[in-house]
């Protein structure tokens, strides 16, 4: 039961589209970061990422490939993140990205 719970809740965390982060979730992820950046004097960089020319892909070849778009998309950010960072769908074809640790320099480099 307890391992059935732990599941339904990762699941309520999951945007259904693109595996990354629900917008709830990377709302709440960002806020509880932020509180803990201030607690400890550590960094963080926070990035919004919006697919350029997105309603164009959607216009030329349908919301299908403009999906799969949005898809393609996390999965190669998600494939690149540290354990500690977070990215989520934030809305559309915008993303947030929490960088733990991370200065505005070394955020910038890595991302």
């Amino acid at each position: 039961m307890k391992a059935a719970y732990a599941r339904i809740e990762e699941l309520a965390q999951i945007d259904e589209l693109t595996g990354a982060l629900n917008r709830c979730y990377i709302i709440q992820a960002l806020n509880d970061e932020i509180a803990r950046t201030q607690r400890a004097g550590t960094v963080c960089s926070i990035t919004s990422i919006d697919i350029d020319y997105f309603k164009r892909i959607n216009d030329a070849y349908g919301h299908p490939a403009g999906d799969e778009v949005l898809r393609s998309f996390a999965i190669a950010r998600t494939a690149n993140l540290r354990g500690i960072d977070k990215l989520g769908c934030y809305g559309g074809e915008e993303f947030l990205l929490i960088l733990p640790g991370s200065t505005k320099r070394a955020g910038q480099r890595r991302y």
